[in-house]
Order: C-alpha cells, then structure tokens, then sequence
C-alpha cells in the first residue's frame, strides 16, 4: 500500500471500519485509508471513505468546492477532510451533520487542527446525551460531564460558536482553569527516557529538551530550519503568540538529526502523528526502564523541565523569557515559584574583593555579582 499524500510505504493499523474493513494510518503524515480493490480499477487503487460519502482521492467528490476563491476552497477541503475522517459518522441525525459541515466551512482562518477541535467538542456533548439543538441541556449535560474546568471552557467556547452560527443565544456557563504544577523530573530520568524510545521520537524529544519549545512548534520544523554546520535550529512556526528564537544545539542532537531519513518535507512528518506515537511508545519505555515516573513526563515537561533549569542556573527571569519565546515577563514568573521550591535558593554567599580590572572581569565571568565600593577596590559576591 501506497500513501497518495506523502508517497510512503510505512503504514500502522488504526483500527476497522463499521462494515469490519481495516483502517490503515500513514506512519509519516498521518492520513488514514482503506485499500479496496475493484473491478473496474487497477488492483490496489486505494480510496477514502467516510460517514457522509465515499470519495476518490484527487477529488472532492463534493460540489462545495467549485467556484470559490482560494482561501474558501481551502477551508472547505478542510472541512472535507473531516468528513473523510469519519469525524462526522457519530452525530445522531443527517440533519445535524449537514449543520455542522456548514458551521465548520463558514469559519474563518480554521485550519485542519482548529475544526478538529470544534468537532471533537460537539461530538463529546452529542454523545453524552445532549441537544446540540437545546442550550439548556447542553448547559446540564456539560455540569455532570467528569472532565476539567478547562476542557469544560474550550467546549462553552465551541459549542457558542454552533449556537450563533444557528442563530440562537444562551447564558453560558462559567468556567475557570485552574492552573496547576507541573511534575519536573531529574534529567537523568529524561536522558533514560530518550535513550530507550526510537530513533526518531528520540530525536524529537531531544530537540524539545535542547530548546525548551513547545511540542507544536517542534513537530513542525523543516530541514531548511534546520542548520546542522553551524547547529542552529531555527523556530519560524512559534504557538500561542510567542516569538520567533534561534537555537543552538548539541554536537548528540547534530548526530541524531543525521539518522532521520529524509522522505518528507517536515522533518518529523506530521506533528499530530510523532505526538501520538510519543504516547504510545511512552507505555513501552516503562518495562524498560522499570520506573512509573516515566508516565508523569508529557511532551510539555520537556518545556516546563527547561523553564526551570534555566532559571536555577541563571537567577535571571529576562533570560528564561527568551529562551521560552514569551513575549510578557508574567508568563515566566511561572517558573521562578517551581525552581524555588525543587531547588531552595541560599541565601549565603560568597565574596571576592577586586583591586584591579583584571581581577573584577575575572570574577564576573565566573558569576560573580558586583555589590559596592570600598577605597581599595571592589566587592563581589555569589551564592554558595
């Protein structure tokens, strides 16, 4: 079997269709397919099949795309995909799925990821019992719902969107995340870690603990980001609003970015499917390794892990901020309250007195701080 995407041959089994047949998902961009042979094609012709429609890939098989401009047409093929996903099949009425096709088209600026999300959103609700109709008793299906405070908040947020989109109104319930402290392992335990995952998650999960990134922004870097001579790492794609950073990186990382094949453009393929495969092989680490910490580290501790170490090494919040990418100071004050209570800061020093301009840069380059004057020279300390 061919991927008709990415033109890979490396395929995981995801399952089966309703009807039994077997649902395959490509290991490199993540597209998932059925191969059917039939009679009237060339043997091994694949297509795509979904909860609405059966398409050809190629086509839309669809006349929402024709006659739109670029930007349209790219969101309804979006939109499509969903469909071709079969993210749609578990909406209770043919009515209700034409609804949220349209929903879904009409949002502007959403990509693949965003409508996604939306989907996944009123799909929980729906399959709990809800009226996606009825806003009261989506309101009571959402309060018995045993999930977070903020999962609650993302699906106020979505269904709000459908439910203006249908031209109704509601009094939303209010939800606050609660924001919690993150497990932050020794490094050896990362390095553990590492060590046994395959080559290439390895290589990913090295980049996230070289340069603090997000998982995201990571999962998608492209070779020409990527300047192994001078072993840079450039971060053009940054999430959440933060700044674009160029990173430095080790001569090991160098080493393991030269093992990854380079059979796509991206160098992990697509970033949704090296996440994926994180967790799954996450749970085969544990045997390994023979320790259950291993569960508690998330694709985000690699981040919170080096937030936090920067800090205990620096003492300096401006330079936690742009290793991280945060363009407020206040998204950084974070890490200094989780470094204080892993590591307790001295707060006994040790002091050098200089008499010459030799001795002063000598000892700031050490880490020494300046503190005053005296008639003879001058004073320095640094924490023990």
């Amino acid at each position: 079997m061919i991927c008709s995407r990415c033109g890979s041959t490396e395929f995981y089994k995801n399952g089966h269709k309703p009807d039994g047949r077997q649902r395959w998902q490509c290991k490199v961009c993540g597209r998932e397919q059925v191969e059917k042979p039939s009679s009237d094609l060339n043997s091994g012709e694949t297509y795509f099949y979904s909860g609405l429609s059966r398409t050809r890939e190629g086509s839309c098989g669809s006349p929402l795309t024709s006659g739109l401009d670029g930007e349209t047409q790219e969101r309804e093929m979006a939109c499509l995909e969903t469909v071709r996903t079969d993210l749609l099949k578990d909406f209770p009425t043919e009515e209700l799925r034409g609804k949220i096709l349209q929903f879904l088209i009409k949002r502007k600026g959403d990509g693949i990821k965003d409508i996604r999300n939306a989907v996944s959103s009123l799909k929980s609700l729906a399959r709990n019992g809800a009226d996606l109709y009825n806003p009261e008793a989506v309101k009571k299906v959402l309060a018995e719902m045993p999930l977070e405070d903020s999962t609650k908040k993302l699906y106020v947020k979505h269904y709000e969107a459908f439910l203006k989109f249908l031209g109704g109104t509601w009094q939303k319930p209010r939800y606050y995340a609660k924001q919690k402290i993150p497990y932050i392992p020794l490094e050896t335990l990362l390095d553990q870690l590492i060590a046994a995952l395959p080559r290439k998650t390895a290589c990913f999960c090295q980049i996230l603990k070289e340069t603090g990134a997000r998982p995201g922004e990571i999962g998608s870097l492209k070779w020409r980001d990527v300047d192994l001579e001078r072993r840079i790492i450039y971060i053009n794609e940054p999430e959440k609003g933060s700044l674009p950073r160029v990173k430095n990186i080790s001569e090991k990382l160098v080493n393991m970015l030269n093992t990854v094949p380079r059979t796509h453009e991206n160098i992990f393929g697509s970033k949704q499917t090296i996440m994926r495969l994180y967790y799954k092989q996450r749970k085969n680490t544990v045997y390994k390794l023979g320790d259950a910490r291993v569960l508690s580290i998330s694709l985000k501790t690699f981040r919170h892990w080096k937030g936090t170490t920067e800090y205990l090494k620096s003492l300096d919040i401006f330079h936690v901020k742009n290793v991280l990418g945060h363009k407020r100071v206040s998204s950084t004050e974070f890490y200094i309250h989780i470094a204080e209570a892993i590591s307790p800061l001295s707060h006994e020093y040790n002091s050098k007195v200089a008499t010459t301009i030799q001795d002063a840069c000598a000892l700031i380059e050490s880490g020494y701080e300046y503190v005053c004057d005296f008639p003879d020279g001058k004073i320095f300390r640094k924490r023990k």
